[in-house]
């Protein structure tokens, strides 16, 4: 999705993107803090590093699968 939305930037000219979350995985209560943590911080420098240079608002939205424990 990252290497599409860069490389087709000029036909889709994107004004921004929802990020909504939910990014960690779905084993409900087997999730750790950490580890949701990680999850998040891993797509959020996907987005910086593949969206480097490009004029694109991010508008990122928690999923009730990214705190812990999870469903708060």
């Amino acid at each position: 999705m990252f290497d599409f939305i860069a490389k087709n930037q000029d036909t889709l000219k994107t004004d921004f993107v929802t990020w909504v979350g939910d990014n960690s995985g779905h084993n409900v209560w087997d999730n750790t803090n950490p580890e949701i943590t990680n999850d998040t911080e891993t797509i959020a420098d996907l987005w910086k590093s593949k969206m480097k240079g490009l004029d694109i608002d991010v508008f990122p939205i928690e999923g009730n699968h990214d705190t812990w424990p999870v469903n708060v």
